[in-house]
Formats: C-alpha cells, sequence, structure tokens
C-alpha cells in the first residue's frame, strides 16, 4: 500500500485534511501503511561498506574494505627516544631523552628541564617527576681497561672500569672537572713497574689519606676514585706514601 494512500485530518504541508476525526478504519490503514513503507526500506536497502581488516607494519596502517578496496597507508605518529649518554649537570634535557646515571640506572627524560647539580631520580617541577627509570644500572660489574700509554685524561668511558697500566716509565693521569655524576667510581691497578700519578685539573678536589700522594704505590698496586660531589673525590687503597 503506497504511503500516498494515508488520510490526514487537518490541512498542512503534509498535504490536505479530510476535516474530520479519522474513523478506526482509517487510523489502522495509515498504521499499516507506514509498516508497509519501513518493511519495503528494508528489504530494498543497500548494505554499506564496512572495514573487513586492518594491518600496521612498521608506522603504516591500511585499512581493507568489504568491497575489496583498501585505504591508506596512513602514517601512525610516533615517538622517537634520543639517546643523549651518560647525564650531566646543568644540561638542557628534552622529553624522550635517554640518559644513563652512573650508581642508578638508565632514564627516559618526560618533562624538558634543566638539570641540577646532581642527580636525583625524583627530581620534579611543575609539569611532574623528570624522570622514568627504564633499565637498571649497566655497569655493576667494572670493565676492564688496558692502559700503555704514558698520559691519559679521563673521560666519561672511563667511569666504573677497572683501569690496569702496564707502562714501565710511568702514567700520568688527568682528573678532569664538570664530567662524572656524583657516585661515579674509576677503579686501578699498577701492572709493571710504572707508577701511576693522578693530576686533578683547576676546581677538582681529591681527597688523599694524610701522609699519603695520589698515586698508586707500587707494582701490584690498586686503589679507587670515589665522586662524592661535583668534582670531589676520595682516594683509598695502596697509594703512594708521601717522601
Amino acid at each position: 500500500m503506497p504511503l500516498s494512500s494515508i488520510k490526514y485530518v487537518t490541512t498542512g504541508t503534509w498535504g490536505p485534511g479530510i476535516a474530520r476525526p479519522l474513523t478506526a478504519a482509517e487510523a489502522d490503514t495509515n498504521i499499516h501503511s507506514l509498516a508497509q513503507g519501513i518493511a519495503d526500506a528494508i528489504a530494498s536497502g543497500v548494505e554499506g561498506v564496512g572495514i573487513a581488516n586492518i594491518t600496521v607494519t612498521g608506522s603504516q596502517m591500511v585499512f581493507y574494505m568489504t568491497d575489496g578496496t583498501t585505504k591508506g597507508p596512513y602514517g601512525l605518529p610516533t615517538a622517537q627516544a634520543n639517546y643523549r649518554g651518560f647525564w650531566a649537570a646543568a644540561t638542557s634535557y628534552s622529553a624522550m631523552d635517554i640518559v644513563q646515571v652512573l650508581g642508578f640506572g638508565t632514564y627516559m627524560v618526560a618533562y624538558a628541564h634543566l638539570s641540577g647539580p646532581t642527580f636525583s631520580p625524583s627530581a620534579s617541577g611543575a609539569s611532574g617527576a623528570w624522570y622514568v627509570q627504564i633499565g637498571p644500572e649497566t655497569s655493576l660489574v667494572a670493565e676492564t681497561n688496558n692502559i700503555t700509554s704514558g698520559s691519559i685524561a679521563l673521560s666519561e668511558i672511563h667511569a666504573s672500569q677497572y683501569l690496569r697500566f702496564s707502562t714501565t716509565t710511568g702514567t700520568v693521569v688527568q682528573v678532569p672537572a664538570s664530567i662524572f655524576p656524583v657516585n661515579s667510581e674509576i677503579h686501578f691497578r699498577q701492572v709493571s713497574i710504572g707508577a701511576i700519578a693522578l693530576v686533578p685539573a683547576a676546581g677538582v678536589s681529591l681527597n688523599v689519606p694524610a701522609g699519603f700522594d695520589p698515586g698508586s704505590d707500587a707494582e701490584g698496586a690498586t686503589f679507587t676514585l670515589k665522586c662524592v660531589a661535583p668534582d670531589e673525590w676520595d682516594l683509598f687503597g695502596a697509594l703512594a706514601a708521601t717522601v
């Protein structure tokens, strides 16, 4: 039954009215016409195109549709981490920077900030905690490094290393400023007859026990440098006695 057979009481945008109340049969006819129209629309409707499958390869996403077509690839947003090496004081860090901190572990920077004089895993600003630990300390076991030069300057690569000096004439070791974070340790061993002598740069303090010099005592001697404050080191072990 066509929808045009629906009868209206009043005249309006829907069409002319019959100007009297509908009879029961006319009201039922109207309802039946509407129900039939809905059924016809459902029966003749066309199924829409949907998503059959989605694949992601790397940072690219592709939609496979039910009609056999594809949409994409679309690039997915990715966060790019940036390895910055060992943490340093008074340094500008950005979110997603990754730093290693001797004695603490590996951390990712959560919010951009200027680092303080010493590292603190709980350091924070208005936005929240600056650091999120993502890995354990990787320098728990000292790596052995054999030194044959007569003069070296310590650098970040020597942090937590076990340095073995095998020169016969001795080695002068420069201890630089503003490189090593607090808690850094460096271990020394005089393997041959050449003694090890530490020379601190300007601004660097070596806390040597009374009656001893900052260097090795004899062949086979071992000693350790321990950073206890910015550019301040405790020195202990088989040290050379002051002459």
